[in-house]
């Protein structure tokens, strides 16, 4: 199984200029699986262009 991310961005702003620190995050859930599953990552230009996967993590199938 093959799963496919994309880094979660987004700007902060704070009246009078400046950042705000924050930090995004997601939680995912995985069924269960019976073969290994393998963590690709996109990248998205500034100018809107997709890279091809990367390859960040593979998870071997639990043993019987």
């Amino acid at each position: 199984m093959h799963l496919v991310f994309s880094e979660i961005t987004y700007q902060t702003a704070r009246a009078g200029g400046g950042e705000d620190h924050a930090a995004p995050y997601a939680f995912i859930v995985l069924p269960k699986f019976t073969k290994q599953v393998v963590l690709e990552q996109v990248t998205h230009t500034m100018t809107g262009k997709t890279t091809a996967p990367t390859e960040v993590a593979r998870l071997d199938a639990p043993k019987k």
